[in-house]
C-alpha cells in the first residue's frame, strides 16, 4: 500500500472537520448579542453601547491662548470717528434759509405789460435810423446834448445842463404836432410819476420854430408837473433836429445821449418804458 495514498486519506477528513467548525463558530459568533459575549468573557454589561463616550481630559489642561486687543489712548479717541445719532421722531430739522433780499422798488408802470409776450428785456433798445432819417438828427449817440439856456413857465431863464439829474428824459414837442401832443401828455404817468423818486428828471421842451400854434391850450389840458421850458427862437431845435416832432432824448449823468427817437408812436412808447426800465438798474 503506497504510504503518501495512506497520509492523504487520514489528513483530508481531518481538515474538512476542522473546516466545518470553525465556520459552526463563525454562525454562533454573529448570532450572539454583544451583552452574551461579554459575559461569556466575565466582562460587565452596565453601559449602553449606542451611548458616545466621552473624551478624556488630561490632569493638566493647557489653558486656551487669550487674545489681547490694544489699548486706545486719549489722542486716537479724540480723532475717531463719532457715529451719527439717529434723529428722533419728534424733532423738526430746521433748514438754514437766508433771509430774503430787499427787493428792488419797480414803479407799478414799469410792471404794465406793455409787450408782446410780456415785460420788455432789461436792456437798451436797438436804435434803426434809414438814410433819411439820419440826416435829420444832427446830434447822435453817445454825444453830448447842447446846452443851452431856455425860459420856465414862471419867464426865467434856465440853463438846461443845471435841471438834469442823474439821467435825463428830454422830449422836443410842438404844440402843431398831434403826435407831440399825445406824447406829452403820456409823459406824466409813463415816465415821470414812476420814476422821478429813482433819479429821473423829465424836461419838455416846446419849441415855435416853423410852429404856429401855441401850447398853452395842450400846457391847460394835461396839467403836466415835470418842468416846462420854451424854445422861443428855435436855438436848440436847430442844434439837435430838422423836419419832423417830437424828439425825445434820454441823457446819462454826464449829459450824453444814451437812447433816442424821432418820432411818436405806440413803438416808441414801449421802446421809452423799456429804456427806462434798463437805466433804472443803474439808478
Amino acid at each position: 500500500m503506497d504510504v503518501r495514498h495512506t497520509t492523504t486519506s487520514i489528513a483530508l477528513p481531518a481538515t474538512c472537520g476542522m473546516l466545518l467548525v470553525l465556520c459552526t463558530a463563525c454562525e454562533d459568533y454573529k448570532e450572539t448579542p454583544l451583552t452574551a459575549r461579554r459575559a461569556k468573557l466575565g466582562e460587565k454589561s452596565d453601559r449602553t453601547p449606542s451611548k458616545l463616550e466621552p473624551i478624556p481630559q488630561p490632569n493638566n489642561p493647557t489653558p486656551a491662548p487669550q487674545i489681547i486687543l490694544p489699548k486706545t489712548t486719549a489722542n486716537q479717541q479724540a480723532t475717531a470717528p463719532s457715529t451719527p445719532k439717529p434723529p428722533r421722531l419728534n424733532e423738526t430739522k430746521v433748514p438754514n434759509i437766508a433771509p430774503p433780499m430787499t427787493p428792488r422798488v419797480v414803479p407799478p408802470v414799469a410792471q404794465q405789460n406793455l409787450y408782446f409776450g410780456g415785460q420788455p428785456p432789461r436792456e437798451m433798445p436797438r436804435i434803426a435810423l434809414s438814410e433819411q432819417h439820419a440826416r435829420a438828427c444832427p446830434i447822435k449817440l453817445w454825444q453830448e446834448f447842447p446846452n443851452v439856456t431856455l425860459t420856465d413857465q414862471a419867464g426865467q431863464q434856465q440853463e438846461l445842463h443845471k435841471l438834469r439829474g442823474k439821467f435825463t428824459l428830454i422830449v422836443v414837442w410842438s404844440a402843431s404836432e398831434p403826435a407831440a401832443v399825445e406824447e406829452l401828455g403820456d409823459l406824466e404817468a409813463y415816465a415821470y410819476q414812476p420814476y422821478k423818486n429813482v433819479g429821473l428828471n423829465v424836461i419838455a421842451v416846446h419849441t415855435m420854430a416853423g410852429r404856429t400854434k401855441p401850447p398853452q391850450e395842450a400846457l391847460q389840458k394835461f396839467r403836466p408837473t415835470f418842468t416846462i421850458l420854451h424854445d422861443t427862437k428855435g436855438e436848440l431845435w436847430a442844434a439837435v433836429g430838422k423836419e419832423s416832432l417830437p424828439r425825445t432824448f434820454l441823457l446819462d449823468g454826464d449829459g450824453k445821449v444814451i437812447w433816442f427817437d424821432i418820432e411818436y408812436s405806440r413803438t416808441t412808447r414801449r421802446q421809452l418804458q423799456q429804456a427806462l426800465q434798463a437805466v433804472m438798474q443803474e439808478i
